[in-house]
């Protein structure tokens, strides 16, 4: 039995009889699990090509520089095995460079460039399914299929907040380059410098990451579901990324701003962009 004790939380393992739960505590936390890539609900009508039936997915993964992806099938481990390995066969079995459309969706849902789902579906999917307990038999289905397996077993405070312990490893689970990072903490060394809807976020002067800015007049940041277009300013020897808040006071950049959260940019120097990772304060 998992006991994990965080701020005076207790979580437990958390037994999920239904797996559209177990989905949503996925999705809830995609930005952690595929730091490297990008992960969205997806589940259009596929055709077997070998029986000419129906199948649908459950996600769709794809890496930062776009060069792989992976159709995601996830799975109570408590199901029947056969339905679990008749299921996985049959996505294997899709023919995938005929589903540029489905593909643009996908693209679409995470604010990603539609136009590269001609791209990717010129590149062999990889396949991954996600479990929430080992289970050997589901290791062999896995391996079988041609499935990449990652055990994440859901567990869950007191409180009722949900999280994940990683057993195995996914793809794309690390972040390309965690080493410039910046931490942004606005009850501690921030000012709110708003203007016109937007934030001016001072960079510290000797910082690696306003270095590795040098020379741009704007970058894009990745958050959670989507890409927002920043500009960089530069005033009196300081530097300001511009970013949009928007009007979703629940987003991201919102809560940072006003303190209710702690984040962080890190440099993706494939995909030439930052990425935000947010931590709820409370």
């Amino acid at each position: 039995m998992v006991r994990i004790i965080s701020q005076n939380e207790v979580y437990l393992d958390y037994f999920i009889s239904y797996e559209k739960r177990f989905e949503s505590i996925i999705l809830d936390n995609k930005q952690a699990l595929f730091q490297g890539g990008h992960y969205c609900r997806w589940d259009p009508l596929l055709k077997d090509r070998q029986t000419n039936e129906g199948v649908q997915p459950d996600g769709f993964l794809v890496a930062h520089d776009f060069q792989s992806w992976w159709v995601v099938e996830i799975e109570n481990s408590e199901y029947k095995m056969n339905e679990i390995q008749e299921q996985l066969t049959k996505i294997a079995r899709v023919d995938y460079s005929k589903e540029e459309i489905s593909i643009k969706l996908a693209l679409n849902k995470m604010d990603l460039e539609p136009n590269r789902a001609s791209e990717i579906a010129k590149i062999k999917p990889n396949f991954l399914c996600i479990i929430d307990t080992q289970n050997d038999s589901v290791s062999k289905i896995c391996a079988y299929s041609g499935f990449e397996l990652m055990i994440a077993k859901p567990i869950q405070s007191q409180s009722l907040i949900t999280g994940l312990v990683i057993e195995k490893d996914g793809p794309l689970s690390e972040s390309p380059n965690s080493e410039i990072s910046l931490e942004i903490d606005l009850t501690v060394h921030e000012e709110r410098n708003l203007i016109g809807g937007k934030w001016h976020f001072k960079l510290p002067p000797a910082h690696i990451l306003t270095k590795w800015l040098e020379g741009r007049d704007e970058i894009r940041i990745e958050q959670s579901d989507s890409i927002i277009d920043c500009d960089i300013n530069r005033y009196d020897n300081e530097t300001f990324l511009v970013i949009p808040i928007g009007n979703n006071h629940s987003s991201s950049i919102s809560r940072l701003v006003r303190g209710m959260s702690i984040g962080h940019l890190l440099v993706d120097e494939k995909a030439g962009l930052l990425r935000l990772r947010v931590y709820r304060r409370w």
